[in-house]
This record gives C-alpha cells, structure tokens and sequence, in this order.
C-alpha cells in the first residue's frame, strides 16, 4: 500500500462530507456539472475517482464507466454504492501513471484530481490524461478557480484555498502549491476550451482534444 493511499484511506469514510461542508455544496455542485451533459454510450474515465459521486452520475445517464483511483478505500466505497444503485462501474485501483485504457475514452474527467501533484507531476499527469481521449474527445475539470483580479475577491479565495491545502498536505494527501490554471498547459497540448462555469470558488471547465494532439 502506497502512503497517498495511506493518507486516503484514513480520510475516506468523510472525505466528501467535509468538502461539502467546507464549501457549502459547491464541490459537488462543481462535480456534478461536469458531468451533467455526458450521454448514453460514451466511454467515461474518472481519474482520481474518489468515492465517484460524479462517476455515479454519469453511469446514470448510460455512460461506460471506469472509475480509476490510488486508494482502495475510496474504491470500496464507489463500488458499495453502484452495487445498490444497481449501476455497473469498473473500478480500477492504480497510479495514473501505472494505467491504460485499451483504446481511447470519449471523456476524461479529472474532478478535484489534480491537486495531489506537484509541478513535475502535473505536467506528467496532463500529458497522461491528454493521451487518454480520442481525437475530438472531452476533458472535464472541476477544481479551484484562479483567483480574479480584484484585491479583495482575490483575497478572499486565497483565504479559502489556503486553510485546505495547508490541511491536506499536512494528512499526505497532496502537494503544496498555488491555486493552478489548467488552461494554458491545456491550450498547449492541443485541447481548445468550450466552456466555463465558476461555482462559488469553483472553475467547472471542459476542453476539447483536437485531432492532432500537442501543438
């Protein structure tokens, strides 16, 4: 066992709740949008899973879904519940870096997923979910918003943020860094954004592979 899965799993019987309670809802407001325009058929990888509220939602709608995460405590617990939904979720227990799929998904979605990576790890886990998606295929996000320009509104989603992340990284549970921007490392892999919604302090963005990768 991994010490990230460690740190999860010790955190897994109340990881949503408190999210929910720290935000007010909109963490998963913010995940259920990301989903909420996915359709029948589509093969669906949740990556960095959880206990896959979002993954839930999506194999409601008729989506194929397989659900990835490192932590077989959050797992159990996604699988618990599709089990009395009497949905089918693939669940799969591994690093981003230690899967694949066998051929390429519709949709990625990485829902407050890419936190746990610092800089290095970022960009690695980028160009993973990129190679993922077929050409003209969706990569969803729900994470922090980057904070706006004004002083004060950027004051106050730093105060947000910052409780959070001191807090998790002092469990394990991810690295230490500023509230990111997925967009421009995004833009430069090829993917074009076709749609923004901020949720409280919440960005939910999609973006779209093109057909020829990187730029």
């Amino acid at each position: 066992m991994s010490r990230i899965d460690v740190s999860y799993s010790r955190v897994a019987w109340c990881y949503d709740e408190l999210a929910a309670v720290w935000s007010f809802g909109a963490i998963p407001r913010a995940k259920a949008a990301a989903v909420a325009d996915v359709i029948a058929g589509e093969r669906v990888c949740f990556a960095g899973a959880g206990r896959g509220s979002d993954a839930l939602i999506a194999a409601r709608a008729g989506a194929q879904v397989c659900a990835v995460d490192i932590s077989r405590s959050m797992l159990r617990r996604l699988e618990a519940r599709a089990v009395t939904a009497g949905l089918e979720i693939e669940c799969r227990q591994a690093s981003l870096f230690e899967t694949a799929p066998a051929s390429p998904y519709d949709r990625v979605v990485a829902n407050f997923a890419l936190n746990v990576f610092d800089d290095d790890g970022l960009e690695r886990a980028l160009d993973v979910l990129v190679g993922w998606l077929r050409p003209g295929g969706i990569l969803a996000l729900a994470d922090f918003a980057p904070p706006p320009e004004r002083l004060a509104r950027r004051a106050l989603a730093n105060a947000h943020y910052w409780p959070v992340a001191l807090g998790a990284r002092a469990l394990g549970l991810c690295a230490l860094h500023s509230i990111r921007d997925y967009r421009p490392s995004l833009e430069a892999r090829g993917l074009k954004q076709v749609s923004t919604r901020d949720i409280g302090f919440y960005r939910v963005q999609h973006f779209e592979r093109g057909q020829t990768g990187r730029k």
